[in-house]
């Protein structure tokens, strides 16, 4: 058998391992499941880009270093390699969880609804922006260049790429103050102990506050470059499907549904409603809408495709949770604290918005939101930072959000730079402004109302 197979079967073995231990508690399938990562983790590394290879590396060794110098036993080696094991089945099933938006051609019909609304180009980008967010809500970073071949023919038949862009961008990282399906969504609730029924309300009110920051941002770029946008010579009859619109909506509304349900009646944790969800939810969406060979076929091309295109974020996330869990049993939290001047720690504005700063530079040097998160959320108590639990858990979502916006090696930013030629350097520098801005204003909204 060659060993690309073994690997993608070696990868579904963690997975089932993982959810079987959570809900039989059998400490061998634990202990299994962690030397199933090891090796995964191992053979990540394997033709991983130069820089990721070496943070990683770095992150590994520091983590090492730092359970020899505790005395650790070798079911904490164990303990810290599976610490962020969740998090990495999320990542790997959140492809299926997708499929079910392919079973029928949306992406056509969204195509349609866009060059229905170009006459009115803040309609337009409201519509950008709406679509960028939902999608990215449920499919993750695969929405980027999904929303990109969507809207980008109507977006150049009215001149208006960088707007579209702009939208695209806003729409899309601010889902990471509610949606169930980011790591930094399940790292925190799953280490916090605060639902994520609980962080929903505020999460969809942060997101109000930054549509109407984009569309403040985006009203004053037209203001200035009025030659972005040309109005279309003429309005051709479009005909859209609107029971492919309606479907569309239901399957959201239902996988949201499905989730809240869960996380209500049930007592388990985030990743594995969501990785339950992903699993069954497919498979129901495929018998009812009779879509049994959409649903084959998507599952071949997970496994051909998705489980290994996904080696580096599960380097990363894996190395993260071993670094984050070194950090705890060490007891460092203790001492990251003395290092935060205690004039923040009596100003909770100035704090969260110093833990974005912290989590930006960190990203800017290459380093992973997930890497910085995780050892945060890790090492700090936030009662030591005179923090309520919700207020320390929107500032890591804040921060990490922030991180994406801004870094040039994010996901988010390296598949626009490949789809528009422009360096990622240059497309985050872009972003900076509504950043820096995004960073104080929901920095001011959590103090002043949590």
């Amino acid at each position: 058998m060659p060993f690309y197979h073994i690997r993608r079967l070696l990868i579904i073995l963690f997975i089932l391992t993982y959810l079987l231990s959570y809900f039989t508690a059998i400490p061998a399938l634990a202990v299994l499941n962690g030397f199933i990562l090891a090796f995964v983790l191992l053979q990540g590394f394997l033709g991983m880009p130069k820089v990721t290879k070496t943070v990683s590396l770095g992150l590994l060794v520091i983590g090492a270093m730092i359970l020899f110098a505790i005395k650790a036993s070798w079911l904490d080696w164990l303990a810290a390699i599976a610490n962020n094991a969740g998090l990495v089945t999320l990542f790997l099933v959140v492809p299926i969880l997708g499929m079910p938006f392919f079973y029928n051609d949306y992406e056509q019909e969204l195509k349609n609804v866009a060059r229905q609304n170009i006459g009115n180009i803040l309609t337009f980008s409201l519509l950008i922006f709406l679509v960028a967010h939902l999608l990215g809500g449920i499919i993750s970073v695969g929405a980027v260049a999904l929303v990109y071949e969507i809207f980008i023919g109507s977006a150049r038949e009215i001149k208006a790429e960088k707007l579209m862009r702009i939208a695209m961008i806003h729409g899309y990282v601010t889902t990471g103050f509610w949606s169930p399906t980011w790591a930094s969504m399940a790292a925190v609730v799953s280490t916090q102990g605060v639902s994520w029924f609980t962080i929903i309300p505020y999460g969809f009110g942060l997101v109000l506050a930054c549509l109407l920051l984009s569309f403040v941002y985006q009203r004053i770029k037209l203001a200035r470059h009025p030659e972005w946008v040309f109005k279309p010579s003429r309005q051709e009859e479009i005909h859209i499907n609107w029971s492919h619109i309606l479907s569309l909506v239901l399957l959201i509304v239902s996988l949201l549904l499905a989730i809240l349900l869960f996380d209500l009646f049930t007592n388990w944790q985030l990743l594995i409603i969501v990785s339950i969800v992903a699993l069954l939810f497919p498979v129901g969406c495929a018998l009812v809408m009779n879509k049994g060979p959409e649903l084959k076929s998507g599952l071949a091309h997970y496994y051909r495709q998705n489980i290994l295109k996904s080696k580096n974020e599960v380097v990363l996330f894996t190395v993260a949770g071993f670094l984050g869990k070194a950090l705890e049993l060490s007891g460092a939290g203790e001492y990251i604290v003395r290092f935060i001047p205690e004039s923040l720690s009596r100003h909770p504005f100035l704090l969260i918005v110093f833990i974005c700063i912290l989590m930006v530079l960190f990203s800017l040097g290459g380093i992973h939101p997930v890497v910085t998160g995780s050892a945060l959320l890790g090492a700090l108590q936030p009662a030591l930072l005179n923090l309520s639990t919700l207020e320390f858990s929107l500032a890591i979502l804040l921060g990490w959000t922030a991180a994406i916006l801004l870094s040039p090696f994010s996901a988010m930013n390296l598949i626009l730079s490949g789809l528009t030629g422009e360096a990622s350097w240059n497309i985050s520098k872009k972003n900076a402004l509504y950043g820096i801005v995004m960073i104080v204003m929901v920095a001011a909204l959590i103090t002043l109302f949590i």
